[in-house]
C-alpha cells in the first residue's frame, strides 16, 4: 500500500507543478480565485502533514502565500510526506485537532487518502476557473500520468 501512495503524491506533485507553472507564467489575468485554491490545497497538505508528523504550522491556514513561500511549501510537503510514509503504519490511528480545535481520530491512510481527493477536488475548479480566465489548465488526469 505504501507504493500504491508513493505513486499517487508522486502524480499530485507533478500536478501541482504543472498548476504552479501556469499560475504564475500566465501572460493574461487570472481570476483570484485559482490563486487563492491552489494555496488552500498546498496549505491544507501542509497541514495533515504537520498533524501526522505532531509539528507546528509554518503558516496560518488562509495565510496568503506568495510564489517563492508556494515553492517552498510544495517541496516540504514533498519531504514530508515522504518521511510519513517511510516513518508510519498506515493502518495506525492517529488524534488531532481540526482548525476550530474539535478532536478527531482518523487512519494515516484515511487522511492520506483525502488529500489526494482534496487536491484532486480543487485542482478541478482551479482548471475551470483558468478556463473562464481564457487560458487552457494542464491535462493532469491520473491515468494520463500513469501512461508515461
Amino acid at each position: 500500500m505504501k507504493d500504491y501512495f508513493r505513486s499517487l503524491f508522486d502524480y499530485h506533485v507533478q500536478a501541482n507543478q504543472q498548476f504552479f507553472d501556469v499560475l504564475f507564467s500566465a501572460s493574461q489575468p487570472i481570476d483570484e480565485y485559482a490563486f487563492k485554491m491552489f494555496r488552500h490545497c498546498i496549505m491544507a497538505h501542509h497541514i495533515w502533514n504537520h498533524r501526522m508528523l505532531n509539528l507546528k504550522y509554518d503558516y496560518e491556514f488562509w495565510e496568503p502565500l506568495n510564489q517563492k513561500q508556494l515553492e517552498q511549501l510544495m517541496d516540504q510537503n514533498k519531504r514530508e510526506h515522504i518521511q510519513i510514509l517511510e516513518q508510519y503504519d498506515l493502518e495506525a490511528k492517529l488524534e488531532y485537532k481540526n482548525q476550530a480545535g474539535e478532536t478527531y481520530s482518523s487512519k494515516i491512510v484515511d487522511i492520506l487518502s483525502h488529500i489526494s481527493h482534496h487536491y484532486a477536488y480543487h485542482r478541478g475548479q482551479i482548471a475551470r476557473s483558468l478556463r473562464e480566465s481564457g487560458i487552457e489548465p494542464p491535462k493532469t488526469d491520473l491515468i494520463i500520468f500513469r501512461r508515461s
